[in-house]
């Protein structure tokens, strides 16, 4: 063999001795990406309940203390939201996720996610949004509900 073909094998093999032990490292504790596939679910639910206005499922899915900050730096309580939607108030005309992911922190997570919402507001079409949105998750009996979320507007 040539020194550059030497050299080459020699590269491969202590890329390979430095990586190997990184891509044999689990993903993280037992039972964690089983947590984040569940609050992806969840939080892909939440926005299908959100644009059928089911109020029901958005009950159990946002947790009694849950407070919405909206892009316009308004914090509207659960009882507030859900009363909007199930009026009619607040009509979630269409809400696509573009972008999620999720961390798991023991009984809490957060979920970050890029959303485009078309909404109507006592009946008037609101400019279709674009918004980064952050929900923080609590495992509560059990069950994944979410106690916050805050919704920044991505301008163009």
């Amino acid at each position: 063999m040539d020194k550059r073909s030497v050299r080459a094998v020699f590269t491969c093999l202590l890329l390979v001795g430095l990586l190997a032990p990184a891509i044999a490292q689990p993903a993280g504790p037992p039972g964690k990406a089983e947590a984040i596939a569940a609050l992806l679910e969840l939080e892909s639910q939440r926005q299908s309940a959100l644009t059928r206005a089911d109020v029901e499922v958005l009950e159990r899915l946002h947790a009694p203390d849950f407070l919405l900050i909206n892009p316009y730096g308004r914090v509207v309580s659960r009882h507030d939201f859900l009363r909007a939607i199930s009026s009619g108030e607040l009509k979630f005309v269409g809400a696509e996720q573009n972008y999620v992911d999720a961390r798991v922190y023991g009984d809490s997570a957060v979920v970050r996610q890029r959303v485009t919402l078309q909404i109507e507001n006592f009946g008037e079409r609101l400019p279709t949004m674009h918004l980064w949105e952050m929900l923080v998750y609590e495992l509560r009996d059990g069950q994944w509900q979410a106690v916050w979320s805050v919704g920044s507007e991505i301008r163009q």
